[in-house]
Formats: structure tokens, C-alpha cells, sequence
């Protein structure tokens, strides 16, 4: 590795986030059928990393509160978005294999945690009560996270993870970059003023602040929606 740093800018990061926020007041302006309301959802999630094949992947426990609302366009289209802090991350143990055996030698284990703004487009086959399917994007900033390893016969290494668009080869912790950027996909139900549904959320492109590592958040939620009368 050199001693050169590699920096990285994100212009697409402001963009979207001013996108996001120009729809959220226009069809607030516009839509009769304007709602909000919190939610809330509970998960699995994972960080793909290259960490090398001496590695088993757990699925970390993930969680996300905010705040939602919906613009109704049509009887059966409706905008979504809001704002809501997630916690992703993943754990992985460490494996030692000597050609015969495998032995557990430690663990890896990442958390993170992000502000996000979610832009869905949903698709509601009921009118009251319906089937629901939903695809968008979402942009994530990172807030804080922490990095600890645990070798088997060593101490435990605790340190917070450093989220910078420039990679510094100095830096002992782990670098991610200050944004992630991925995809939507839910599908669901609704019951008037509550939905539920399922969705995987991941990321477009690595959040590692050093673009040749493709490291990416994946996570799986089960999610709640309750939109207050308005």
C-alpha cells in the first residue's frame, strides 16, 4: 500500500438529498392525500467486505426508527420518504483451518450508523386494504460506528470506526466513506393507515473510503408504518 492518499469526492450525495427534500415539499403543496406518521423496523444486516475466505459471516441484529411520509399521486401510486437513523453492521469469525481441522481463532465485529432519507415509489393493488410493492434509493450519512476484534488468545481491540472520503494509510481503524447510497425493495400490506411489509435495502457502490475495496451494506427488515389521521 502506498503512502499516498486517495480522495474521493461525493456531489451526488447533495443532489440527492435536495432532490429528495424539492419532492418531499412539492407533492406536500400539491397531494390532498398528504400523510406522515412514524416508523419503525427490525432486521438482519450484513457488511461484505473482503476480509479473505478464512472468514464465517453472522448477521448482525439491525434496527431503524423515523419519521414517514406518503404523497398520493394516483388511486394506486403513492410517493414515500422521511427520514430515519438505522444501525447496520456484520460479525464475522475468524476460522484457522490446518488441512484437517477448523478452529475458531476470533471474531470481527462492525457497527455503524446512519441518518437516511428513503425514496420509494409504491404501488397499492387495494384501495383500504392491499397488497403493496415498492422500489426507490435511499442516501445515508454516516453518524458513528465502532470496530472490535477478538482474538481467541489476545485482548480485545475496541475503536470507532472513522467515516472519511479521504483514505488514510496511516489509520489503524477502519475507514468507511461519509455516505452510502443503494437501493430500495419492499413488498407488503396495507390496512388503511398501517403498512407492513418486508424489504432489502444495499448499497450501490463500496462505502469504503478506499475505492478497490467493494465493501457494502445489506440488510433485511421487517417493517412498520403507521400514518396518522389526518
Amino acid at each position: 500500500m502506498t503512502s499516498k492518499t486517495k480522495k474521493r469526492t461525493h456531489p451526488v450525495n447533495n443532489k440527492l438529498i435536495l432532490a429528495s427534500l424539492a419532492i418531499f415539499l412539492w407533492f406536500e403543496g400539491l397531494s390532498q392525500q398528504f400523510q406522515w406518521g412514524p416508523t419503525v423496523s427490525f432486521g438482519v444486516a450484513d457488511l461484505t467486505s473482503p476480509v479473505g475466505d478464512n472468514v464465517d459471516v453472522a448477521l448482525l441484529p439491525s434496527f431503524s426508527i423515523g419519521i414517514a411520509t406518503q404523497h398520493t399521486l394516483t388511486k394506486h401510486l403513492a410517493l414515500r420518504t422521511g427520514l430515519r437513523y438505522t444501525a447496520k453492521g456484520t460479525k464475522k469469525d475468524m476460522i484457522y483451518w490446518d488441512g484437517f481441522v477448523e478452529t475458531h481463532v476470533g471474531s470481527y465485529r462492525y457497527k455503524t450508523s446512519y441518518a437516511e432519507i428513503p425514496l420509494t415509489l409504491n404501488l397499492d393493488f387495494g384501495k383500504k386494504h392491499g397488497f403493496i410493492i415498492s422500489g426507490g434509493v435511499y442516501c445515508g450519512i454516516g453518524l458513528f460506528g465502532k470496530e472490535k476484534i477478538e482474538p481467541r488468545n489476545a485482548p480485545t481491540i475496541s475503536q470507532s470506526i472513522k467515516f472519511q472520503s479521504t483514505f488514510d494509510p496511516n489509520e489503524d481503524r477502519l475507514q468507511l466513506s461519509p455516505s452510502d447510497i443503494g437501493g430500495i425493495i419492499t413488498i407488503g400490506h396495507s390496512w388503511e393507515k398501517v403498512i407492513i411489509d418486508l424489504g432489502w435495502n444495499g448499497s450501490f457502490s463500496s462505502v469504503h473510503a478506499l475505492d478497490d475495496d467493494d465493501w457494502k451494506h445489506t440488510l433485511l427488515k421487517f417493517n412498520i408504518t403507521y400514518f396518522i389521521p389526518g
